[in-house]
């Protein structure tokens, strides 16, 4: 059974309630709110009881804002009788004492009104006639930033991971979901077929620093589709580790320079890319990893990358690769690589240019310092870094079409490759 108390607040003017300190309390978060406020005004046993009960928690906030992004309320979810009684009873008690609450600097408010429902279901507690059945399309980027270029797509771990913990923690054992279900959350490779022979191999990012298991999804996915002509979507790859020289390898036969960094020891003593230790083949197990160690303890972070020499497949030379202005890092070499080798037609939008590896120091009081560390050069030498990488063929990303399940960059590039 799910419990929801939805509150309403009303703010307070200055001048027209100075506020009695005995019944004014403040908070800097909502968790501050609830922990601050409610729960001790009922008992500072159950305040702490949920406060220090394991995750997942048994119930879960969300703000409800007006105009201006201005607090008008709060929505509490709750899955635990338990924890029910006690927030009742509590914002009951801020509500009969005219508490005054106040978050951050500002925001001063009293609790105007409060409503209490319960059902089986989310869905029930959403609304009075729900959809039996819900159909989501992630579409790229499917990373989730901050700030003016914020994205409203996050990846699918970040949509069901958490609600799926939760669900699983407190339902009824007949109506759990069976174990594995989510697995595809957590894939970072997607591969499927498109009509003429076109394969469509999706990358979110390239996690872990050598790459192993995502090199190895990547290569079953080519095998798997066993395609004439291949379409890489990297839009909103965030980048990672040195897995994606598995893409690279995958799209020539041979071994060539993908690129090198240079440490300041490696630059201040004038090496070239020649001289560097070679990185040429991404371990198949962890018994190959102890060997790279060695190889590479003392180069810090000079290296020179070459491909893996994989042998020829039937997608080379009829390659589209999609970029934007979100694929980022590692997605830029993968870029900057198949472009100097003319290896893929990139189709989309320019690349942010963010390459510069960096290394985080501990400053005190809780705050790292990240500071650059190396410099990625292609292996023509170019610099990325504040530059990005251009596409051959610039499409902009058409919004309304994208809601109308038409991606226009995907068309673009399987024309491209089809002509």
């Amino acid at each position: 059974m799910i419990q929801q108390i939805t509150l309403r607040f009303a703010a307070v003017d200055d001048a027209a309630w100075p506020g009695i300190p005995e019944h004014e309390l403040h908070a800097s978060s909502l968790q501050g709110l609830l922990f601050q406020t409610a729960l001790p005004l009922y008992s500072a046993a159950e305040a702490a009881w949920l406060h220090e009960h394991p995750s997942p928690k048994p119930y879960a906030l969300a703000p409800l804002y007006g105009p201006g992004r201005a607090l008008r309320g709060l929505r509490i979810s709750s899955w635990s009788a338990r924890a029910t009684e006690a927030l009742l009873e509590g914002w009951q008690r801020v509500y009969e004492q005219g508490v005054v609450l106040q978050l951050g600097q500002r925001n001063r408010f009293v609790v105007e009104e409060g409503r209490y429902a319960t059902a089986v279901s989310f869905l029930q507690l959403l609304a009075p006639k729900p959809r039996p059945n819900m159909t989501l399309h992630f579409i790229s980027p499917t990373a989730s930033r901050r700030g003016p270029r914020r994205l409203h797509l996050p990846l699918p771990a970040n949509v069901f991971a958490r609600p799926a913990q939760v669900w699983q923690t407190y339902a009824p054992e007949s109506l759990r979901l069976p174990d594995g279900w989510g697995d595809w959350c957590e894939q970072h490779v997607m591969a499927h077929t498109l009509p003429d022979g076109i394969g469509v191999l999706r990358v979110s990012m390239f996690p872990g620093m050598l790459g192993m298991d995502v090199a190895r999804d990547m290569t079953r996915a080519i095998d798997e589709m066993q395609c004439d002509r291949l379409i890489v979507d990297l839009r909103g790859n965030t980048g990672g580790g040195i897995g994606c020289l598995r893409l690279m390898s995958l799209l020539c036969d041979d071994r060539r320079g993908v690129g090198y960094s240079l440490g300041r020891d490696a630059l201040k003593a004038g090496r070239t890319k020649e001289q560097l230790p070679a990185f040429d083949r991404i371990p198949s197990s962890k018994w190959g990893v102890l060997p790279l160690a060695i190889k590479f303890a003392r180069a810090g972070r000079s290296v020179a990358v070459y491909t893996e020499r994989l042998g020829k497949a039937r997608h080379h030379g009829r390659v589209a690769l999609l970029i934007n202005e979100h694929a980022a890092s590692a997605a830029e070499m993968v870029a900057a690589f198949a472009s100097e080798y003319g290896l893929a037609t990139l189709v989309g939008a320019k690349t942010p240019g963010r390459l510069v590896a960096t290394s985080a120091f501990k400053v005190g009081h809780g705050y790292r310092v990240a500071l650059p560390v190396a410099a990625y050069y292609t292996w023509k030498g170019t610099n990325l870094e504040g530059h990005g990488v251009v596409p051959d063929v610039e499409a902009p990303l058409d919004a309304e079409a994208l809601w109308g399940g038409v991606d226009n960059q995907l068309q673009r590039a399987m024309s491209l490759i089809m002509n």
